[in-house]
């Protein structure tokens, strides 16, 4: 998921995301969960949840009606943005397998009428207007060259672009460090320094949230 999600990025994420979405899935199906995994993604996970309550947060307050998720993943979120707050919602992402789970999902939830998915290299995705949110979580990171990548939100966007980003100096970041290198996927930290020379030098107009092991960005277009 990276300047060309497919090729700056390399394989290795692609083929990683396509194998890990079942269990990535999962991760979001808290009542379905054993108590002991709860306990763990309360005590490891909650930043996953919590940037998502800031981002419904933010689509709820400019009265968001279309919203495009890069690296949509399982689309947990479309379902309860399109759900709970009538956003028309496209997701796109390169693991097949993720889709697959994400239109299903859109289905069970009764929104796959205000829901479509497709797998894409978002840095390659044509679409015919502009959405009034661009959201991308957990995706930024294992991109190489992100200004790129960020520019191409902004252009898809006629309100607001929000992503995260995790925060390099966490008690977490050395196991996942290991764990990611373990199956060859790149991944990237970034401290609240670098973050800001990125943001700054792309001259934008941002603001930048942390959300215990994870940043979250929100530019406004």
């Amino acid at each position: 998921m990276s300047s060309n999600i497919s090729i700056s990025a390399g394989k290795d994420v692609e083929r990683f995301f396509d194998a890990y979405a079942n269990d990535f899935n999962a991760i979001y199906q808290v009542n379905e969960r054993p108590i002991v995994n709860k306990a763990i993604d309360k005590w490891a996970r909650s930043s996953m949840f919590l940037r998502f309550e800031r981002v419904y947060q933010i689509c709820q307050e400019i009265g968001a009606k279309s919203l495009l998720d890069v690296g949509c993943g399982p689309g947990y979120h479309d379902a309860i943005l399109a759900k709970g707050l009538n956003i028309k919602v496209t997701g796109v992402d390169v693991a097949d397998n993720m889709i697959k789970i994400a239109t299903e999902a859109s289905k069970e939830a009764g929104v796959q009428d205000d829901c479509s998915f497709e797998v894409a290299d978002f840095m390659k995705f044509q679409s015919d207007k502009k959405f009034d949110a661009v959201l991308s979580l957990g995706v930024v990171e294992y991109i190489m060259d992100p200004e790129p990548f960020i520019k191409r939100m902004i252009e898809c966007s006629n309100n607001v672009v929000m992503f995260s980003l995790p925060v390099k100096w966490h008690w977490l970041t050395p196991q996942r460090v290991i764990r990611y290198k373990a199956r060859r996927c790149p991944l990237k930290f970034y401290s609240h320094l670098k973050l800001v020379n990125l943001l700054q030098s792309m001259g934008v107009n941002y603001k930048i949230d942390r959300l215990k092991r994870d940043y979250i960005v929100t530019i406004s277009v």
